[in-house]
């Protein structure tokens, strides 16, 4: 629980500075290309499961069949607390998916697994990201809206809410969700 919470905690940090390829330990990233538009039908999500068709510890290759090659990737190493992982950024979704990196090689590879999700606008527009609805919550929700349809969270702040079902909200200033991270 301590291991997932600071996990929780660095990914709110990296959505506060806007920048989710950006972590402890240092950081590579490729170059992001022209958004993909996959065919998503899944726009559901559910706390500790999925967002759309992207479920955690799936692999890969798995994503990859559902989503196709990612926008960008980057690496971020682990700190002690969190592990090493890989994130692929799929901008038309507006779906950042963070592979763990089981063998610390710093590359993408078919078998490595979902160990978070986060749906995020990754293009600063209305797309399909904010379709995604799980109890009528997406992005876009307010805080009350949150509260309202999830109950009391674990750690709640003007800022975020965690919930032990698997999910973190992220506000802006006015209290809109501007990020939901599945774990």
């Amino acid at each position: 629980m301590k291991r997932q919470l600071i996990c929780v905690v660095r990914l709110a940090a990296l959505l506060a500075c806007g920048s989710l390829a950006v972590g402890c330990g240092g950081s590579s990233s490729s170059s992001p290309t022209a958004p993909s538009a996959p065919a998503i039908t899944n726009t559901s999500w559910a706390p500790g499961v999925n967002i759309g068709p992207v479920f955690l510890g799936a692999t890969f290759s798995a994503v990859q069949a559902e989503l196709g090659a990612p926008d960008s990737t980057s690496y971020t190493a682990g700190d002690g607390t969190s592990p090493s992982a890989t994130q692929a950024r799929y901008n038309a979704p507006g779906i950042a998916v963070f592979f763990a990196d089981s063998d610390n090689d710093q590359q993408l590879d078919e078998g490595e697994t979902v160990h978070s999700i986060v749906l995020i606008d990754l293009l600063s527009t209305l797309s399909i990201s904010h379709a995604f609805r799980y109890l009528g919550l997406g992005l876009g929700s307010t805080h009350a809206e949150v509260l309202g349809a999830m109950g009391s969270p674990r750690f709640d702040s003007a800022s975020s809410s965690f919930y032990l079902s698997g999910v973190m909200f992220s506000y802006d200033a006015q209290g809109v969700v501007t990020a939901i991270v599945i774990m």
